[in-house]
């Protein structure tokens, strides 16, 4: 009888570990990302070439969340935007700000245990490149008001009047974050 026992609780704590271990992997992530482009707060900015009926720039808003799932303190290093596969100059064309203030993205930020921080960011797309032809009322607009900026709405909105043309924009764009375990590690 005590050999039975002896198997049965040898049987459970291998279920048991097996079990543990299964749970363990599926929740291993450490950090975690997650981006929306529904900033319903915040504007989409065309720029206009001055002199020129064109659109050089769009600024396109977002936010971003970085949660640190360990029990440990990170330090994010740097975030880049990646434009269609090539790593722009951060500080040039993406903006990111922290409780309404702009912050400098080569600083470190510590990422407390088991905390989130978020980010709002605007992306500066040049679009002269692209066909405007959705985009004449705009340029018309900002010529009238003798404007080289024009706020023209949410994210939602320009999605309903030009369906399409953000996702052809930012297809293959992409947020890539540097982090560390501590501000000692190189």
């Amino acid at each position: 009888m005590n050999t039975i026992l002896k198997r049965s609780l040898s049987k459970f704590f291998a279920v048991f570990i097996i079990l543990c271990f299964i749970n363990g992997c599926a929740n291993s992530k450490i950090i975690t990302l997650s981006q929306s482009n529904n900033s319903n707060e915040k504007p989409i900015i065309l720029t206009k070439v001055q002199d020129k009926k064109l659109i050089a720039i769009m600024s396109i808003p977002g936010k971003l969340t970085i949660s640190n799932n360990t029990y440990n303190t990170i330090v994010c290093r740097r975030l880049h935007y990646i434009y269609d596969s090539i790593i722009d100059m951060p500080s040039k064309n993406f903006k990111v700000f922290k409780d309404g203030k702009r912050i400098i993205l080569s600083n470190y930020m510590d990422i407390d245990k088991k905390r989130n921080i978020f980010f709002n960011y605007y992306t500066r797309h040049a679009i002269f490149r692209l066909p405007q032809d959705q985009l004449d009322s705009y340029t018309e607009e900002m010529q009238s008001k003798n404007q080289d900026t024009l706020h023209i709405g949410t994210i939602e909105e320009f999605k309903k009047k030009h369906p399409g043309f953000l996702e052809k924009l930012t297809k293959h764009d992409s947020i890539q974050i540097s982090i560390r375990r501590n501000s000692a590690d190189p």
